[in-house]
Parts: structure tokens; C-alpha cells; sequence
């Protein structure tokens, strides 16, 4: 599996998808104005491993599939052979600033054990509800989407962040763990009252970075007492 962004267009998928062999892509069909299934055809005539498109939405080809298909059953075969823990399991890329972006590999051993022991040590259980700001794709994020079905916990999905999304979702969903970075939770701070209670079950935030990067040691205001 190899996780992509959104805001990746074809110079950046071209090279990842050819370097990692990719065989299929499941894509949506647009975003914020951008017609990604349509990128996707023109990958899938650029690059000799690329066979299926699957589309989240309408397709463009009648040679693409419909996720939405799929689910019901009405997909892609597969061959289920047998996994070892060293097979590899992932390969995420930097983001390939300076440069073109490096592979990293993940095996099932190095990714799933030390994850499905995070959500034991966050005391994830099926009455959570989760909400991860940083995008589905990276690795902050994909570790949630784990523990989530582990623990059997609701996730609730965010099309794009905006302090209003954010504190919606927190009164109408009851999130009670939510994964942000420093720069989400400072926004969070800049966009609330500090004198107005906002309704909320949050228990836990879980976040990572620069410990300069503002925060001033507070994680969420008191209007989301933990």
C-alpha cells in the first residue's frame, strides 16, 4: 500500500507510483475543484504497472471501478496467499522538499504490533469516538485508522480542517480522542472563546512536534476541560 496526499499532482504521483510499481490506485473522483479521476487515466497511461483505476464517486472511464461497487462485493479479485510479519506491509514517501521524494518501507512486524499497543496505552475502546486533523495519508493519521478498527472505536472524518469543523464535530459526534498538530491546536486556541464552555466529551489529544511551536504548554483551552 502506498498512501498518498491530495495535494499531490501528476510530477509527484508519477514518480512514486512508478518507483513503487503500483498495480492500482483507488482515487475520488474531485476535490476542491480538481478532477483526480481524470489524473488518475492519465497515470494509467503513463505508467506500464498501473492497471486498475477505482474510483470513490463517478467514474470517467467505463473501464474503471466504482468503490462503492466494490464494497457490495462486485469488484477486483484477489488472491488472499499468506502474509509473514516481514513482508512488506507499506511504503510512505517524504514529502520531497529538496528533492524527489524518499521511499519508506514498513513491514506488518514494524508497523501493527507497536500501533495496536499505542491504543491499548490510550485506553481506546469501542465507546470512543476519534478525530484525526492531520491528513488520512500520513503517518501521524494511518496508525488511527488501526487502532480504530482494533478497538472498535467511531471515526469521524473531516473533508477539511476549520476550527468551526472541529468544534462541530466535537459537539455533534461527542469525539472523545482527537490527533491534531501543533499548528491545528493553535488555531483551536486563536478561533474559541477561553470564556465560553463549547460542548464536548474530549478525554485525550495526542499531538507531536515542535515544542517551541507555540502552545505555551496548554493543549486545549479551559472550555474543553479533559
Amino acid at each position: 500500500m502506498v498512501p498518498v496526499n491530495l495535494v499531490y499532482r501528476q510530477k509527484e504521483l508519477s514518480f512514486m507510483f512508478s518507483f513503487a510499481h503500483v498495480k492500482a490506485v483507488i482515487s475520488i473522483d474531485q476535490w476542491k475543484g480538481f478532477d483526480h479521476a481524470e489524473m488518475m487515466e492519465s497515470l494509467r497511461q503513463m505508467i506500464p504497472t498501473l492497471q486498475h483505476v477505482i474510483v470513490v464517486g463517478r467514474r470517467k472511464q467505463p473501464d474503471h471501478y466504482s468503490f462503492d461497487a466494490m464494497l457490495t462485493g462486485n469488484g477486483l479479485s484477489a488472491d488472499h496467499g499468506e502474509v509473514s510479519p516481514d513482508d512488506p506491509m507499506m511504503m510512505l514517501f517524504t514529502s520531497g522538499t529538496e528533492s524527489d521524494p524518499k521511499a519508506v518501507i514498513h513491514t506488518y512486524e514494524t508497523f501493527i504490533p507497536a500501533h495496536l499497543h499505542n491504543g491499548q496505552e490510550y485506553g481506546l475502546t469501542g465507546d470512543d469516538v476519534m478525530l484525526c486533523l492531520t491528513p488520512m495519508s500520513h503517518m501521524f493519521s494511518l496508525p488511527m485508522i488501526l487502532m480504530g478498527l482494533y478497538s472498535g472505536a467511531t471515526q469521524v472524518m473531516l473533508s477539511q480542517f476549520s476550527v468551526e469543523r472541529v468544534l462541530d464535530a466535537f459537539s455533534q459526534h461527542g469525539v472523545t480522542f482527537c490527533v491534531a498538530a501543533p499548528a491545528h491546536l493553535i488555531d483551536i486556541l486563536k478561533g474559541t472563546d477561553e470564556t465560553k464552555v463549547y460542548p464536548s466529551k474530549l478525554r485525550l489529544v495526542l499531538t507531536g512536534g515542535d515544542k517551541n511551536s507555540g502552545l505555551d504548554g496548554r493543549i486545549v483551552p479551559s472550555a474543553f476541560p479533559l
